[in-house]
């Protein structure tokens, strides 16, 4: 007996995915490449060089196919994934699950903490409660969720990054230059501020800051306080070829942050094999264990900050070299994109029924299950 015909799973991200500079492009992007045999249906509107460069690559990719805002009128998905709290991206997807008479789901993957000063906390939260399955991106953040909105979480599936883009420099190229890096967002709960006390007890190391928010109140803040200190360079917003290059240089990379999803920066730095110091708070425990592959030192005091890193700072290149290659190693068995990637296609395919579809036909074919 032959078995029945059955289309491949379709899935709407209500995104533009060609800003790969954006973390939730990054993780969108790796789902298509890791799911061959599904179809995904994404928005286009690149905006750096970088979007530009990659846009033919991108959009050659056989599974995912550019589509405007009229599909949401013409077409009918099996599942609408989007991973931000924003108003367009929810309204789209409960419009795809309405329109898909109750065979669309609506799959939503909370990427942060619903820490209390979220530009759309109730938003977030609102995502959460009304979407048909939701994945956190890690335990903290389910935990939050559990207690916040009284909401389960389906799955917990961390970010991922690009093992071959962020890998260590070869050994003869290992030469890391003496600063220190941060690479985040400058606001409240990022705390660079903290970043700058640090700088101050340690006026004989360069700082270099990374990362966009210079125009908002904490930003301007740094900005000022970091002119007054000559060790201090703030940059804003950088390419992702750059900030990985910085990240194959810096002696340790510092993320004092204290609200976090899971974050990509300090997985990325670990997959360069960078030093990081961290708190111990939010996610950063799931990241990091301490004095294995970075440190978690609370950000109350800058002393043991700096000691730590001028016990990084004293490291023979030999010593660099060993740990680099430790750490970015096994950052890159728990976080590289194809097994996050991996993961989401089998949720996919257990939220739709595909799986058993699968399964009844290998079981039609003779095969066992």
């Amino acid at each position: 007996m032959i078995a029945p015909m059955h289309r491949p799973v379709s899935v709407l991200f209500p995104k533009n995915v060609d800003r790969v500079q954006s973390p939730m492009s990054a993780l969108m992007l790796a789902i298509v490449r890791s799911n061959p045999e599904i179809h995904f249906f994404a928005f286009s509107s690149p905006e750096t060089p970088e979007d530009h460069r990659l846009f033919g690559q991108i959009w050659a990719l056989p599974n995912l196919h550019r589509v405007g805002p009229s599909a949401l009128l013409l077409r009918r998905f099996d599942v609408v994934h989007h991973a931000s709290a924003g108003r367009a991206n929810f309204l789209a997807s409960r419009w795809c699950r309405l329109r898909g008479g109750g065979r669309t789901r609506h799959l939503f993957t909370a990427n942060c903490q619903p820490y209390p000063t979220h530009p759309r906390l109730d938003l977030l939260k609102t995502c959460v409660r009304k979407a048909d399955h939701v994945v956190s991106v890690s335990r903290i953040v389910a935990e939050d969720f559990q207690r916040e909105v009284g909401r389960a979480s389906d799955a917990v599936i961390p970010n991922g990054y690009d093992a071959s883009f962020y890998a260590p420099p070869p050994a003869e190229e290992a030469g890391r230059e003496a600063f220190a890096l941060y690479a985040s967002a400058l606001i409240d709960r990022k705390r660079p501020d903290f970043l700058l006390q640090v700088a101050r007890a340690m006026p004989e190391l360069r700082f270099l800051m990374v990362g966009p928010g210079r125009e908002g109140p904490m930003g301007r803040h740094i900005v000022k306080e970091a002119a007054s200190l000559p060790n201090v360079e703030v940059r804003g917003m950088i390419g992702r070829g750059d900030l990985r290059d910085l990240m194959r240089k810096a002696r340790v990379f510092l993320h004092p942050s204290e609200y976090e999803g899971l974050p990509l920066a300090v997985i990325e730095a670990m997959g360069t094999g960078l030093p990081v110091l961290a708190q111990p708070c939010s996610s950063l425990p799931e990241l990091i264990t301490d004095g294995e592959n970075g440190w978690l030192i609370p950000a109350q005091d800058p002393g043991p900050w700096v000691e730590r890193i001028r016990g990084i700072l004293a490291w023979s290149p030999e010593r660099r070299h060993a740990y680099a290659k430790g750490v970015a190693e096994a950052t890159a068995q728990r976080y590289a994109w194809e097994s996050i990637g991996a993961a989401y296609g089998a949720l996919y395919r257990r939220i739709t029924g595909a799986e058993r579809v699968a399964g009844s036909r290998a079981t039609s074919n003779g095969a066992t299950t």
